[in-house]
């Protein structure tokens, strides 16, 4: 097959030169130069050293993961696979390139990467003879691009396709679109190429004046000097006259176009020329020997053309199938990982609720360990010692019976206040009461408690830690009043107001440099844990003052 045949030649003539160092010119190294070598051969050979370096440099750029290197390097590959006739290899590369962009986000590069995959792969197409699939590449890149430029180059490449089709009236419709759009823009390149095409098309469908747009054309790339605008004009106005059976001004035209072709130094151009040269002699044995040649090239073209159409549908179902197992892997893959994940996050819960279980348990064995202390050191400070005295006392003294008696009353009440201190505290029972009882315990005759807004508070809203805590701050407060301050009055208020409890405290007694001892602290820690705030003022004289809110 051609293409295979040209695409091993090129790998052959690459291995060849492989040893030349790309730095022995300097020039060498610059993307332009390479580029330069594409777009304007000198020969086969400068291909070959442009392919070498771009094939070089994409498998570089895509091991670095750079895809958009990438992307332009298999560019001007599938460039130069299409200029040595490897439409296939050409259409392939450019696949890929696509494969690439698909899966990049679409933002306004990756769309004009597209809009340019898509028209080079109509062009290839086009040149294969495989016009309806060349027209579907053209109309994806046109329904892309916004850009007016882009849209007449793309639309004069369909046009193209239309002539090859002798659909003409299409290819007309379209051709004087360009030509109007091309004259908005005011580009007299675009605006020649465009009047030469539609003139040519104009001949073909026995326009009046095909042969003034076919002049007009040629008059403006001859004043813009543009050789290949040029070429064109001296072809179209050639095969103008042959059809017209002027065979005289056929050739003068053809062989300037043929000068032309030498003068822009490209191959493709000349045997372009020369084949148009033929043609103008039908009954010559070259026109026949061109004639045969182009029809064998034609149904070559045609064979390879469903050959690489029945390759690629194989090659792509294998593809599919592949990329279906990949897929079906990585789903099994995900699915196990997700299964660690949640077995992983399972075990983690479940170590983090046993380690606040035993940190719960710790702080609870910690809380009955410092009262059971409290309580020994309570009953020891207040009970056993009174309680060695009285029992002194009855060794020495058997008569004062009424005296020891009262003593061991008042260790009684001291007991039964210490046990009210630590038991539960009755939250079924009306709080209100509960509070009251616990204030009156320290109610005397030389101290007078009063609590004021008590009965104010809807106790039943409150939460039941919120009931404790209060409670248990109450207690504290009054135990450390009645231990160190010598008050005769204590004055509470409550205030309950958007979920927040306020208490505030107060008494006159002595008063004292302010320290935060056991007592103070239970309370602040209790008042912590609920997220509350405690302010605590007393100095020497002036008694003791507290406002706290749970």
């Amino acid at each position: 097959m051609k293409n295979f045949a040209v695409t091993f030649l090129l790998l052959c003539i690459t291995n060849f030169v492989s040893g030349e160092a790309l730095h022995t010119i300097q020039k060498q190294d610059s993307l332009k130069y390479y580029q330069n070598l594409i777009k304007h051969p000198n020969s086969p050979l400068d291909l070959v050293k442009a392919y070498k370096f771009y094939n070089k440099k994409q498998k570089i750029s895509s091991a670095n993961n750079d895809t958009l290197t990438t992307i332009n390097d298999l560019r001007q590959i599938s460039i130069i696979q299409l200029r040595f006739g490897d439409y296939h290899g050409s259409e392939s590369t450019a696949l890929r390139i696509l494969h690439y962009l698909d899966a990049m986000p679409t933002v306004d590069l990756t769309q004009q990467s597209k809009i340019g995959i898509y028209k080079d792969l109509g062009v290839i197409c086009k040149d294969r003879m495989d016009y309806e699939l060349a027209l579907k590449y053209f109309e994806k890149g046109l329904a892309l691009t916004t850009s007016i430029e882009l849209k007449n180059d793309i639309k004069n490449n369909m046009a193209q396709v239309y002539i090859e089709q002798s659909k003409f009236n299409q290819s007309e419709i379209l051709l004087t679109e360009v030509y109007n759009t091309s004259k908005q823009l005011g580009d007299s390149i675009q605006i020649a190429r465009a009047l030469d095409n539609l003139g040519f098309v104009e001949v073909k469908l026995n326009r009046e004046h095909a042969l003034d747009h076919l002049n007009e054309a040629l008059n403006i790339t001859l004043k813009q000097n543009h050789k290949p605008g040029v070429y064109a004009s001296y072809k179209h106005l050639s095969q103008y006259y042959k059809d017209h059976k002027d065979f005289e001004q056929a050739e003068a035209f053809a062989q300037k176009a043929y000068r032309i072709s030498k003068e822009i130094g490209s191959t493709s151009y000349e045997e372009d020329a020369l084949a148009n040269l033929i043609s103008i002699r039908p009954n010559t044995i070259e026109y026949r020997f061109k004639i045969l040649k182009d029809s064998i090239e034609t149904a070559k073209q045609l064979a390879e053309n469903k050959y690489a159409s029945i390759k690629f549908n194989y090659l792509n179902q294998e593809q599919i199938a592949n990329e279906n197992k990949i897929q079906n892997e990585k789903k099994r893959l995900t699915e196990i990982l997700f299964q660690t994940m949640g077995i992983i996050i399972f075990i983690i819960t479940i170590l983090i609720i046993t380690m606040l279980h035993s940190k719960n348990q710790r702080d609870k064995l910690r809380e009955i360990y410092l009262t059971e202390t409290r309580i020994s050191k309570k009953i020891h400070d207040e009970v056993a010692n009174d309680l060695y005295n009285v029992m002194t006392q009855l060794e020495r003294d058997t008569e004062n019976r009424d005296q020891i008696l009262d003593a061991l009353e008042d260790i009684y009440s001291r007991t039964r206040d210490i046990s009210k201190e630590n038991s539960s505290i009755a939250l079924n029972e009306k709080f209100e009461e509960v509070l009251k009882d616990l204030l009156m315990r320290y109610h005397t005759n030389s101290l007078t408690v009063i609590t004021r807004t008590i009965s104010k508070i809807d106790w039943e809203e409150l939460e039941s830690i919120k009931k404790i805590t209060l409670y248990r701050i109450l207690q504290e407060l009054m135990v450390n009043m009645k231990k160190h301050s010598d008050a005769t009055i204590v004055a509470i208020t409550f205030k309950y107001s958007g979920n927040k409890l306020t208490l505030k405290y107060s008494d006159n007694g002595v008063g004292c440099h302010l320290k935060k001892h056991s007592g103070l602290q239970n309370v602040e820690n209790r008042i912590v844990s609920l997220k509350g705030t405690a302010n605590f003022v007393s100095r020497p004289g002036y008694g003791f003052k507290a406002e706290i809110s749970i």
